[in-house]
């Protein structure tokens, strides 16, 4: 194989592993520090509580999935309604998660998975968003509450601080809480990536131009 052909074909590999990148959650977490399991009925969530936290986007990542942390990662017990609010407090995205949800990736705490449900894609341009999550009585799911070693996946986005409210219905957590409490929880799930149009076209001129030095050989 010439030396043309191979650069062309390797040039072909790294456009397309571009445009393939791997799903990871948005907001994940190192290290698990809680000391008990916290359900949706225990106190502090006396009727139920909508839980998660907020973070800022300072240019704009598409997401296509809402989530809740199976803690040990051994199926969800009870259905989760998922939601993601803007600074407005207006609700742009909402599903249910639960028992037989299959769309998981791991955290990279060990704490558990992230199970996930499609969304159409959004993207979400600069500004602040909380999501959130409902814990109801008699919730049998535990949650991570004292998470660290919080990150993002995308560079454009930066974690804020813990949300909830103990209201017993889903609706957006406006409270926040002491800084020793991390809460996951939702989980959000990042739109894999697609080639660029630009790409694509650079890929296919550099085939067609390898189609055409070739047939000059002949």
């Amino acid at each position: 194989m010439s030396k043309t052909k191979l650069s062309i074909i390797s040039a072909a590999v790294a456009f397309l592993t571009l445009g393939q990148a791997q799903a990871t959650p948005l907001i994940d977490f190192t290290a698990d520090n809680s000391s008990f399991t916290w359900y949706g009925n225990d106190s502090g969530c006396s009727l139920g509580c909508t839980l998660g936290y907020s973070f800022n986007v300072t240019s704009t990542v598409t997401i296509d999935g809402l989530g809740i942390l199976d803690v040990g990662a051994d199926g969800l017990n009870n259905t989760h309604q998922v939601g993601l609010w803007n600074g407005s407090g207006t609700l742009i995205a909402s599903t249910t998660v639960g028992p037989g949800s299959s769309n998981a990736e791991a955290s990279a705490s060990g704490a558990g998975d992230f199970v996930y449900s499609n969304i159409s894609d959004l993207t979400l341009v600069s500004g602040d968003y909380t999501v959130g999550a409902l814990y109801q009585i008699g919730d049998t799911d535990p949650v991570v509450f004292n998470a660290s070693g919080i990150f993002s996946n995308d560079a454009n986005v930066t974690y804020g601080d813990l949300q909830w409210i103990n209201t017993g219905s889903f609706q957006e957590p406006t409270n926040s809480g002491s800084s020793n409490d991390r809460y996951f929880g939702p989980g959000i799930h990042i739109a894999s990536q697609v080639p660029e149009p630009g790409i694509l076209a650079l890929l296919g001129l550099g085939l067609i131009g390898f189609k055409i030095a070739k047939q000059r050989k002949h």
